[in-house]
């Protein structure tokens, strides 16, 4: 049978065909009631992937083409700043196949569906012209090839920013008493406020994007994986008549275990990263929290104060002077004993002493 492909990732400057029928004699003993059906992936795992890659509209992949020209054609400072001052969705992968609900399979792991299938076609001598076969493998592995330096790049830069940003933080909390006092200022305590919700939308942004990146980094080293293992079948059995792809193979090889490397340490630039972000938003949790008691009003202060602090109750068997003695009109009446003992004692004997106050028994003359 002969099928027509699509690319998936029109990540390119046309809408060729990846592997169509100026590619591809895939002519089979299966039959005319066959010829609809896509042709069997020399890798189990990847044949949804690639099949998919295969029923992909054209318009989707002309979008995503456009999409990926213009992450390529930025510097990495101005994805950076893009992703900081908008919000847009990244130029990920990952983003890109959120946007597209019917794709049952992530963007990275079809292109390397593909780029297997290719030297699959070479294997098995399949292919009309192997020249264009090449052009369309060296096509699909630039693309990854772009996206692991793109990777690279962007969370490098994002791991130096935040990483700065911390630096900056933990110069007020090493002197929190100093940071305390300063926070007295309603000035600069707006200005610590609103500057940690700017520091807040760079965590989150920063964040998706990591998450995103670490999504496609997993997918491709999955299907990287997969396609290493059929490469080491394959070993051994290519065709010894046919130098040139012989070479071709023994590049891809070179590829996929360069490949793997940058996966692993892409993901561990990625935790890397998570790490920081951790660490910057704990910092300025601890920043608002300081911030919002310097904003509560004094009143409320003191009564947490006095809440610490609770009144002493008074002895009960203590009398105490009356809060509003002052204003009676007649002093009480002394008690009995009290004026017997002083009537016995005090030359001024029955005299009475009006509202003296009371503290304890009187000390006998």
């Amino acid at each position: 049978m002969a099928m027509e492909y699509q690319q998936y990732y029109a990540g390119y400057q046309d809408s060729a065909q990846s592997w169509s029928t100026r590619d591809a004699d895939l002519d089979t003993a299966n039959g005319d009631d066959d010829e609809n059906r896509p042709p069997e992936h020399p890798i189990a795992s990847m044949q949804g992937p690639f099949e998919e890659s295969i029923a992909d509209s054209v318009e989707h992949a002309e979008y995503a083409a456009a999409v990926l020209r213009k992450a390529r054609s930025m510097k990495p400072k101005e994805r950076r700043q893009r992703l900081l001052d908008t919000n847009e969705p990244n130029d990920s992968y990952n983003a890109r196949w959120r946007a597209n609900p019917s794709a049952r399979y992530h963007p990275l792991s079809k292109v390397l569906a593909q780029i297997a299938f290719g030297v699959h076609l070479l294997h098995l001598q399949l292919a009309k012209s192997n020249e264009e076969v090449v052009r369309i493998l060296q096509k699909h592995v630039d693309e990854v090839d772009s996206f692991i330096q793109r990777t690279e790049e962007d969370l490098d830069l994002a791991l130096a920013d935040i990483q700065e940003r911390i630096k900056l933080l933990k110069v007020p909390m090493e002197h929190v008493d100093i940071f305390d006092i300063m926070l007295d200022d309603k000035q600069f305590r707006a200005s610590i406020l609103e500057g940690n919700e700017i520091i807040e939308k760079v965590v989150h942004r920063t964040a998706g994007l990591m998450n995103d990146l670490l999504v496609d980094v997993g997918k491709g080293k999955e299907s990287t994986v997969d396609m290493s293992l059929y490469l080491a079948r394959l070993d051994g059995k290519w065709p010894k008549d046919d130098q040139p792809t012989y070479e071709r193979f023994e590049t891809m090889r070179a590829n996929t275990d360069a490949w793997l490397q940058c996966f692993e340490t892409l993901q561990m630039k990625g935790n890397s990263l998570g790490v920081a972000l951790v660490q910057l938003g704990s910092m300025l949790n601890i920043m608002s929290k300081r911030a919002a008691v310097a904003n509560v009003p004094p009143t409320w202060i003191n009564f947490q104060h006095q809440a610490r602090h609770p009144p002493i109750k008074p002895d009960a068997n203590v009398p105490l002077r009356s809060p509003d003695q002052s204003t009676r009109q007649t002093p009480p009446e002394r008690p009995r004993c009290l004026r017997q003992r002083r009537s016995s004692n005090s030359p001024e004997a029955g005299k009475d002493i009006g509202a003296a106050p009371l503290r304890g028994t009187p000390q006998q003359a």
